[in-house]
């Protein structure tokens, strides 16, 4: 008989961890979204919560000028991420956490704003650097983390897909693309209801 902590590990690694044999091979399709909610450590989802506040605010009011709500860019940047990992991945690996949803908020929010100073830490080294620059430098990190150049726990795909997709989303959203799908799914929405 499982005690109560081992049935609970179970169900987080089937359906909140994102991995070939979770999504491929089981069918698992929900962990696409799920494993975004999963973290390893409660430093790594004080990060993400931090970026995810963060850029998610202005992300968030950027797109209601346009009547568009943030949960289908969250949803969708999850499903992106955790694909692009699943794309890259070279065995058995899997991913958690919400780095891929953040880092395409920080992506969508740093090319609408790319002259927006943002103000970091890193090995206790302030640094001040426009959002452009940042986008820039964090695809590269995770370009040379998947190529094995940058070591460390990281899923570098799951956030050059995060990077990919909120770049993606900008071009869609500055040409108007997310405004007429947007008005289009609530058209349909409204006409079955």
């Amino acid at each position: 008989r499982q005690s109560t902590s081992q049935a609970a590990g179970k169900i987080l690694r089937n359906h909140f961890v994102c991995s070939r044999y979770n999504v491929v091979k089981k069918k698992r399709l929900h962990a696409l979204v799920l494993s975004a909610f999963s973290h390893a450590s409660l430093r790594h989802l004080a990060v993400n919560m931090y970026a995810y506040s963060t850029f998610g605010r202005s992300v968030k009011q950027t797109l209601a000028n346009q009547g568009v709500a943030l949960w289908p860019f969250v949803v969708s940047a999850s499903i992106f991420g955790s694909l692009t990992f699943l794309a890259m991945d070279r065995g058995g690996g899997s991913c958690i956490g919400l780095s891929g949803v953040t880092l395409a908020l920080l992506a969508f929010d740093s090319l609408v704003y790319p002259s927006k100073e943002l103000r970091m830490i890193v090995s206790f080294v302030p640094i001040q650097l426009p959002a452009y620059y940042l986008f820039l430098g964090l695809v590269g990190i995770s370009i040379a983390g998947i190529m094995g150049l940058v070591g460390g726990n990281v899923a570098h795909s799951t956030h050059l897909g995060g990077l990919a997709f909120g770049a993606f989303f900008y071009e869609a959203f500055k040409r108007g693309y997310v405004r007429q799908l947007n008005y289009k799914c609530r058209k349909a929405y409204y006409a079955i209801r």
